[in-house]
């Protein structure tokens, strides 16, 4: 009854137009049933965010509302509207209520017969006439005189307007604005709008990142038309070449071709570096004569080098790779290093005879060198360089040597006086006075004719405006005068010469009587006005102003320092303070309530929270609470009041056919992962020490086991089970992990303790046990077990144990006594 009403509860909020639910606990039959962008999940009939699975145990689907007798669905539950009728709901009763006192009955359409006049012959109450059959039937809507069935969807709406008999049963309902739409094929991530339309979104990007595909802008109808094409391409692989798009694939083309002509490699090809020469070590032919047993060695063909020796002193032993061994006379053993002998081996010895062959006497001051009576000897050589102003000597290693001097020497230049010899050349120095102590006259000399001196009148211009210049028989004349002048600023007036220089006169006064302008006055322009007092505190909350009169003024501006904290003050007092303050504030949270400010932070209490493990409590956007039972399914499943988890009463099983490490959703069961803690279907398994793993495949051979395994086990440690609730009853399968049993010792036993609050028992997992039922019942009920290993010996006192099937039966499920 606690689901009905809940249920019925959320139902008639449905009726209401517009209302911003949180669609978690919201049955629906499609997505145009629930709200803030939530799917209808096509199993279990609620509303969720996109990918996701109902928040709450899963049982079966949410029923949908009630209807009576007649067809109708009812607005208010039957076991309070049927208590004034044994036959109708509330609409019967208005159906009912049309019904008149006239023999006639409206439902059957017979024609009414007159009521007997009464004492008075007053005359019968004239007939109200039937109203008008529905145009639509019940679960339609009505709109503009036409019937839409629930779902129909507005023509140009793209989705965003809905027929929803239970929101509005005559006019269109607008979808959530978080709902998705399409308008247009070449639009993404659209949503509806407050009118109901579809706008927003971003353009469709067509470019599929597949280079044998051309990719054309989008069409509105037909969305994105990739279109293949034969362009060049890299399908990756190396062993491949002059790869080309086909079909809207890379191609390979030819394979390259990988030899390199070498015996010492092996030739092979590699998809991810291509050619591979790999050295070998085979027998092969260095082609060479001068070796034997040729062998391949890092890429080359080598041999053992072969002696050639014939034993005599004037030969040359030599070995040709095309030939071999070759034994070659040498008469140049004989060699007594002279080039004026000529050697030769004879049967007497080495003879050395004097020969006249040219030579070279290693000296660079002769020519024409020819041995005689075994020397070497040639004729001298003469070394002039035709300059006065060098020495000229021999050197027997480099040859004519032609050193710089200082003799005197002849310049060619009448400009010079004293003319000496240096760096190879002849210089001259002292040059000759020209001066003819005349002032406007210019002096100069000429290699070729000596002193020249030029009359230049105009070369007495100082170029200085306050002197008058002239050339006269004793030079030049600058003489000082007092015309008036200009010293180059507009900031002056009345300038004029004095001393031979330009006075400056009196300074302009410059002031336009604005404090808020800085009078200023610049040489070229005169008095400058255009730039502006610059006031400025710096601090960043206050308005920096100009007065004309008084000039910058600093006004505090409090309203520059608001931050949109309930929480804080704002005050501009030598720049933004936001210090804390007390009291209540909003958090702009709908769904929390008592809200109050904690130092700057606004902190509020949940506002549907009804304390109660066994229900799902949420909260709409606009601050609605709702409730929903945490177990769907009453008729199979029970909640514990004390962890709110749901039981199966027919069926609660653990296997560990998925479990991970520690266990991702969608782990396999491959023998991976190690950790002391795993939870699986509410229900704990810790160890004390040892690792677990998630799950065993064990051997082919034994039936690819798939169950929790202890690994290590030492005698003593213990491994925990805990339930969220308590449990009357658990049944479990232990197993011996791989061939443990193969290699028991101290007679085969491996005897392991279960026990709790409620008692317990021993089992014992010895030599030829591959597994082993365990069932214990616990009364009272218990929240958890554990099992210590006691005895048995196994690879350096450790073992491994396998838990598989674990069954229980929840305490909570057990019928009440009478």
């Amino acid at each position: 009854m606690r689901f009905a009403i809940a249920l019925t509860a959320v139902v008639a909020l449905g009726c209401t137009r517009d209302l911003d639910i949180d669609s978690r606990l919201f049955p629906c039959s499609s997505d145009a049933d629930c709200a803030n962008g939530k799917k209808c999940h096509p199993e279990h009939n609620v509303c969720v965010e996109p990918g996701t699975e109902p928040i709450f145990p899963i049982g079966a689907d949410l029923p949908p509302p009630p209807k009576d007798q007649d067809d109708h669905t009812d607005t208010v539950d039957d076991a309070t509207s049927d208590t004034t009728t044994t036959s109708g709901d509330v609409e019967d009763i208005v159906e009912d209520a049309t019904v008149t006192d006239d023999t006639g009955d409206e439902t059957t359409g017979e024609p009414d017969v007159p009521d007997a006049p009464d004492v008075e012959d007053v005359p019968d109450v004239e007939d109200v006439p039937d109203a008008a059959p529905p145009l639509c039937e019940d679960g339609q809507c009505e709109i503009e005189g036409e019937c839409y069935d629930e779902d129909d969807t507005r023509d140009g709406s793209w989705g965003c307007q809905v027929c929803l008999p239970l929101i509005a049963d005559n006019d269109w309902t607008n979808q959530p604005t978080t709902k998705d739409c399409s308008s247009t094929l070449c639009v993404t991530d659209q949503k509806c709008n407050a009118e109901g339309g579809c706008s927003g979104g971003a353009p469709v990007d067509c470019n599929d990142d597949n280079p044998c595909t051309d990719n054309p802008e989008c069409d509105d109808e037909l969305g994105c038309q990739p279109s293949n094409n034969t362009a060049p391409c890299d399908d990756g692989n190396k062993c491949t070449g002059d790869d080309t798009c086909a079909d809207g694939e890379c191609k390979p083309g030819e394979p390259p071709v990988c030899d390199d002509g070498e015996i010492c490699t092996t030739d092979s090809c590699k998809p991810s570096s291509g050619c591979d020469y790999v050295a070998n070590d085979l027998k092969c032919d260095d082609g060479s004569s001068c070796t034997k047993d040729d062998k391949c060695a890092a890429t080359f063909c080598e041999g053992e080098t072969i002696t050639c020796n014939d034993n005599e002193d004037c030969t040359e032993d030599t070995c040709d790779p095309e030939s071999g061994c070759i034994f070659t006379p040498t008469p140049n053993t004989c060699g007594d290093d002279n080039p004026c002998t000529d050697d030769a081996c004879t049967l007497e010895g080495c003879a050395n005879t004097a020969n006249t062959l040219p030579c070279d006497d290693e000296s660079e001051c002769t020519i024409d060198d020819v041995c005689a009576d075994k020397g070497c000897a040639g004729t001298t050589i003469t070394c002039d360089d035709n300059n006065v102003c060098t020495s000229n000597t021999c050197d027997a290693a480099t040859g004519c040597v032609f050193a710089p001097n200082t003799a005197p020497c002849d310049d060619g230049s009448k400009c010079t006086t004293v003319d000496v010899c240096a760096d190879k050349e002849c210089t001259g120095s002292t040059p000759p006075d020209c001066n003819d102590g005349h002032d406007c006259t210019t002096d100069a000399c000429d290699k070729d004719l000596g002193c020249v001196s030029t009359p230049q009148p105009d070369t007495c211009d100082d170029n200085n405006p306050c002197t008058d210049d002239s050339c006269t028989l004793g030079g030049c004349a600058n003489t000082a005068n007092t015309l008036a002048c200009s010293d180059d600023s507009d900031c002056t007036t009345g300038d004029a010469c004095a001393g031979k220089g330009c006075a400056p006169g009196e300074t302009i006064t410059c002031d336009d009587g604005d404090a808020c302008t800085v009078n200023d006055c610049k040489a070229v322009g005169g008095c400058d006005y255009s730039a502006p007092t610059l006031c400025s505190d710096g601090v960043e909350c206050t308005k920096d102003l100009c007065d004309k009169v008084n000039g910058c003024v600093f006004e505090p501006d409090d309203g520059q320092c608001v931050d949109g904290n309930d929480c804080t003050a704002d005050i501009c007092d030598g720049g933004c303070q936001h210090p804390a303050v007390t009291g209540d504030c909003d958090d702009g949270d709908p769904c929390s309530v008592n809200t109050t400010c904690s130092g700057v932070n606004c902190v509020g209490e949940p506002k549907c929270d009804d304390l109660d493990p066994c229900t799902v409590d949420s909260c709409g956007g606009s601050g609605q609470c709702y409730t929903a039972p945490t177990c769907t399914d009453v008729s199979a499943l029970s909640c514990s009041p004390v962890a709110g988890v749901c039981f199966d009463c027919g069926n609660t099983m653990v296997d560990f056919e998925d479990i991970g490490s520690p266990p991702p959703d969608n782990a396999v069961c491959d023998g991976g992962g190690s950790f002391q803690t795993v939870t699986k279907n509410g229900v704990t398994f810790t160890s004390d020490g040892n690792k677990m793993l998630g799950c065993s495949n064990g051997k082919a051979s034994q039936g690819d086991y798939k169950y929790l395994v202890l690994k290590n086990m030492h005698k003593g440690h213990t491994i925990t089970v805990s339930f969220p609730d308590a449990v009357s009853n658990v049944t479990f399968e232990a197993r011996n992990f791989l061939n443990w049993n193969a290699t028991a010792t101290s007679g085969g036993e491996y005897v392991f303790e279960l026990s709790s609050s409620s008692g317990g028992q021993e089992f014992n997992l010895g030599t030829g046990t591959s597994s082993l039922v365990v069932n214990q019942v616990f009364a009272p009920p218990v929240t958890s077990f554990t099992i210590v290993w006691k005895s048995g010996l196994y690879n350096n006192n450790t073992g491994n144990m396998g838990i598989d099937n674990v069954f229980f039966e929840a305490a909570i499920c057990e019928p009440t006594p009478p």
